[in-house]
């Protein structure tokens, strides 16, 4: 598995980084991967807190699910902006593959947290309320049985957690990649040739890597995230990754393209404690808890 490292500041150092590193790794590109058709089926995961969702700065301010009120000016501001990149990116995830978003947190904590930080983004992807035949369906995979999602999915959201803990009461790297393996047991495995997977921690590196294997004429891509990022840097590495997502697609041989920090983080021990606080946190009414 290549590795490459790259600063969010410019999407042009990604296309460097990632043409330099094929290069040197050809040799050990599996010849399956290299003759994995562009026509093959795409398969696309996101993590969602500290992916698309700042969660950890935002517990680091003290804010949680009924903060709507206390949210300053340049914080409101800079949210609205992240929807923009937010809701640019996921449509194009979607028009590019099949789209998932799989969580650690707790069930519906994705449509909640996503109504009160960024409501435009709930509002297209997973307000279930009537808009008429364009409207993108969304549910979780759990409520499945309740009808709850049209047949059509374009984007699905999974909690690991709800559907994993009481098997795996201390597993939290464990959700993850059994959640993947879920994915897996439902999909064609000869048809699947790209599987991308995006997140801000290991978990979804090694939960990527364990799906791979159950789809042999795949290539994988893993784009890993800075951790505990404030609200601009994940709008610079949205940006990015949405400048090159096509880049990324087409890729021909597995990748790890690693985002570096370009703007100051939160204090890292308390930004830290409050991602903890979220992946651990046993009540899905209040995943953010106050720092």
């Amino acid at each position: 598995m290549q590795s490459v490292k790259c600063s969010s500041a410019t999407a042009s150092q990604l296309t460097h980084q990632v043409h330099k590193h094929e290069s040197i790794s050809q040799a050990e590109t599996r010849s399956t991967q290299q003759a994995a058709s562009c026509c093959g089926k795409t398969l696309i995961i996101w993590d969602w807190d500290d992916t698309l969702l700042p969660s950890s700065y935002l517990a680091y301010k003290g804010l949680d699910l009924w903060s709507k009120l206390l949210i300053d000016a340049k914080t409101q501001e800079l949210l609205r902006e992240l929807e923009d990149v937010v809701i640019k990116v996921l449509r194009l995830s979607i028009s590019l593959g099949e789209t998932h978003i799989v969580t650690n947190a707790a069930k519906h904590w994705v449509q909640k947290s996503s109504q009160v930080f960024l409501p435009r983004v709930y509002k297209e992807f997973f307000d279930k309320t009537p808009k008429g035949k364009s409207q993108i369906m969304v549910g979780a995979a759990s409520s499945r049985s309740k009808g709850e999602v049209c047949k059509q999915i374009r984007l699905n959201v999974l909690s690991a957690r709800e559907k994993f803990q009481k098997q795996l009461p201390k597993g939290h790297q464990q959700w993850k990649l059994h959640a993947f393996q879920s994915l897996a047991n439902k999909m064609d495995c000869s048809s699947v040739t790209n599987i991308v997977v995006l997140g801000d921690s290991h978990y979804e590196v090694n939960a990527g890597i364990h799906l791979q294997s159950r789809f042999p004429h795949s290539v994988l891509k893993t784009v890993k995230l800075c951790q505990t990022p404030s609200i601009g840097e994940l709008i610079r590495q949205i940006e990015t990754i949405t400048a090159k997502f096509d880049y990324i697609l087409n890729h021909q041989s597995n990748v790890i393209i690693k985002l570096q920090p370009t703007l100051p983080q939160p204090v890292p021990a308390e930004a830290e404690r409050c991602a903890q606080s979220i992946r651990e946190n046993q009540d899905e009414d209040k995943v953010i808890e106050r720092c």
